[in-house]
């Protein structure tokens, strides 16, 4: 996958994880379910594009052009969300004193969304209408669908794992 299409599809995941998130915590019921579903499933599809970023920053890096600090606070943080967001799901780690996973999930995630704010503005990455063909679509298809079974393996062994957030 190139580069361009890559960081334009984590910018519609971040998009969509952000609008879960804030639905689901919003909502605050257990009405909340698809909402959730989609949220974690946007979770792994990111998790699963880290590859193709990974080489993307890799070349990034070696370039050291302005934004370089952006860019590696915008990766670490985006590893804490997705590390606390698994956590918190799983259910394997409580609240200790005035932190829980989840509260961290949300701090990292709010400061992912500042972050990767300021990485566009200095990396813009505009769409083009070549992003909008079969192929494309195809492969948007098929991330969701490998994130959607990932989500359910997971849910698969908490429950066999007997975790709490089976």
């Amino acid at each position: 996958m190139s580069g361009r299409r890559t960081n334009l599809a984590l910018m519609a995941l971040l998009a969509v994880a952000v609008a879960t998130g804030v639905l689901a915590w919003g909502i605050g019921t257990s009405a909340t379910g698809p909402i959730v579903v989609a949220h974690g499933v946007a979770g792994f599809a990111i998790v699963a594009l880290a590859p193709w970023k990974t080489a993307i920053a890799r070349r990034g890096l070696r370039r050291r052009r302005q934004g370089h600090g952006t860019s590696i606070v915008l990766a670490g943080l985006v590893v804490a969300c997705v590390v606390t967001g698994l956590l918190h799901a799983s259910g394997l780690v409580d609240a200790r004193g005035p932190t829980s996973p989840l509260g961290i999930h949300v701090a990292t995630g709010l400061g992912t969304i500042v972050a990767a704010i300021a990485h566009v503005v200095q990396r813009p990455v505009k769409p083009r209408a070549v992003d909008l063909t079969r192929r494309n679509l195809v492969r948007a298809g098929a991330l969701a669908a490998g994130a959607g079974v990932a989500f359910i393996g997971f849910e698969g062994l908490l429950r066999v794992g007997g975790a709490r957030g089976a």
